[in-house]
């Protein structure tokens, strides 16, 4: 596989849900939520793809 078009599939639509709600709570929510919220979506993220990467190694 020349690109991954998986990973353009889910960062699409992700750029364009998280542009929507990042504009509408601007102002709404104070920076130390934000920043708790993001690292948690990484933490998030992160151990999704380290469980998916450990099932396909078993």
């Amino acid at each position: 596989m020349l690109f991954p078009w998986n990973l353009v599939v889910y960062t699409i639509p992700g750029a364009l849900i998280g542009g929507q709600l990042g504009s509408r709570f601007q102002g709404r929510i104070s920076s130390e939520h934000a920043e708790r919220l993001v690292s948690g979506l990484f933490m998030v993220v992160g151990l999704a793809f380290s469980f998916t990467r450990v099932l396909r190694v078993l």
